[in-house]
């Protein structure tokens, strides 16, 4: 059993990639073809991405009635950066459980600007072992650069075969997702059913905020199951307080859907957004400022730069929904409250706030979640963040006025 992989961004998938495929199937006799797309990389955390859900579907649509296509999602679905010798030992486990008396030989595809630093990737001498490489030459590539390549490739032990055909299409999914985000024909350029896909769920139109289906999907790729499930209770529970204190349920609901959008974030994810506990600090080295506040600030950034939100009321509730901060918007005192009294969340803590909510309303809610808050944290013996402290007083002098909501 020969099987090939073809792994990419495919963002999106498009013709060149899937002529590349059938050619390469056909040219080394392979039994099966996978298109394997790539995780969201880390480097990209901050940056209008599309979910690897969507990506999965596009390819999926691409690769419908072609024999011996398959599409995995295993890079997708895998938390972390992911690493291709991880890919080709999961494959050949898989393999081996259900194939158990057939060999089965793995070529993976690389192009000329990869192929010549094979001997870089994790773990290149174990990854020798689990495939063969097929270095495919792209039209118009230089001879010489992709011969040095390969000869390089070879001399680090990897095993390498050529593949040059200058009949592929040389399309670019950068001018694709420019096309799109324009309003253009993708005819030609991607499979149909793909280009009705980009167009239905308005992929790539960066003048406009990511829909709430793709917020959705790609918040359940890079939360956890549980902080998945609690976000889509905030945002439930934003709607319904929305309604209730007369603010746009809608907003209520976007920013209870990400408030946690940072939740997540890994070390290295957080360097390439270049930020750090103490650039929230202010100069104030008493202000208390830890890292279970940080995801607050950090997923203002995300919801700005990855999913294009622009109401600076969502942000805002983003941005304080852990702390709170004095004469908040209502949407951010919705979102602040909703974290606390959203249907998921159990016990008497969080009993005693929907109490004081529905008895007092939200003002009065919002103090006792501070008051709650601040025991809780100086029980762990951590710093308490200063705002809010800050909030709890602001809350206490509206109450004193008579400002309840």
């Amino acid at each position: 059993m020969r099987i090939g992989i073809l792994g990419g961004t495919f963002d999106p998938i498009h013709c060149g990639h899937i002529l590349a495929a059938e050619k390469i199937k056909a040219a080394f006799s392979l039994d099966y073809m996978i298109l394997l797309p790539a995780g969201n990389p880390t480097h990209k955390i901050a940056a209008r991405v599309t979910p690897g859900a969507a990506r999965v579907d596009m390819t999926r649509l691409a690769a419908e009635g072609k024999e011996g296509f398959f599409v995995w999602d295993c890079e997708v679905k895998r938390s972390g950066y992911t690493y291709t010798v991880d890919t080709l030992r999961e494959l050949r486990e898989i393999l081996e459980k259900s194939y158990p008396k057939e060999r089965a030989e793995v070529y993976y595809v690389v192009g000329t600007d990869a192929v010549g630093g094979l001997h870089k990737w994790k773990e290149a001498e174990e990854l020798y072992k689990l495939c063969t490489f097929i270095a495919a030459k792209r039209p118009g590539e230089d001879d010489n650069v992709y011969n040095e390549r390969v000869a390089a490739a070879k001399a680090s032990g990897a095993k390498v075969e050529c593949y040059r055909e200058d009949d592929l299409i040389e399309v670019s999914s950068t001018e694709i997702r420019e096309a799109a985000s324009q309003g253009k024909s993708l005819k030609g350029l991607v499979p149909e059913n793909v280009a009705e896909y980009i167009v239905k769920n308005r992929l790539y139109r960066y003048d406009e905020a990511v829909s709430i289906e793709l917020i959705k999907a790609d918040l359940s790729e890079r939360l956890t199951e549980e902080k998945y499930t609690h976000s889509l209770g905030v945002a439930k529970e934003a709607a319904r307080l929305g309604k209730l204190f007369g603010a746009d349920e809608e907003k209520c609901y976007l920013a209870g859907l990400l408030h946690d959008c940072a939740k997540c974030l890994t070390k290295a994810q957080l360097d390439w957004m270049n930020v750090k506990l103490e650039d929230y600090c202010f100069g104030d080295p008493y202000c208390g400022v830890n890292h279970r506040v940080l995801h607050g600030f950090t997923g203002k950034i995300l919801a700005e730069k990855r999913y294009g939100v622009s109401d600076p009321e969502v942000l805002e509730a983003v941005a304080c929904h852990v702390t709170g901060q004095p004469e908040m918007g209502i949407i951010a005192q919705i979102v602040f409250i909703s974290d606390f009294t959203e249907e998921n969340r159990e016990g008497a803590f969080f009993d005693k706030i929907r109490a004081e909510l529905s008895e007092r309303g939200i003002v009065a809610a919002i103090r006792l979640a501070c008051d709650m808050t601040a025991a809780l944290v100086i029980d762990r013996g951590e710093a308490l963040d200063v705002n809010t402290i800050r909030t709890r007083n602001w809350a206490v002098q509206v109450l004193k006025n008579g400002g309840k909501l």
